[in-house]
């Protein structure tokens, strides 16, 4: 079975291919899940770190620790 996604969650720190290069990739995909939103995960917190995301395509970004309601917040934000 096919699914589309219209939000993603993305740990920037993946071993093999990292959270911005999978996002550069499905960026590049002809498919639809390619304009599902993508929301970074990640304990890395400096400004430059959220701008290295965004420049990747990811359209949102979390930090690690994160609470229930911000994660709701996210998904309520991009999934409507």
């Amino acid at each position: 079975m096919r699914q589309d996604f219209r939000v993603i969650c993305m740990d920037v720190s993946m071993p093999g291919m990292d959270g911005m290069e999978t996002t550069r990739k499905l960026r590049e995909m002809p498919c639809r899940s390619s304009s599902a939103k993508v929301v970074a995960m990640t304990g890395h917190a400096f400004e430059e770190d959220r701008k290295h995301c965004f420049e990747a395509g990811m359209d949102d970004f979390l930090t690690k620790p994160f609470s229930v309601e911000d994660l709701r917040d996210v998904m309520a934000k991009h999934a409507a």
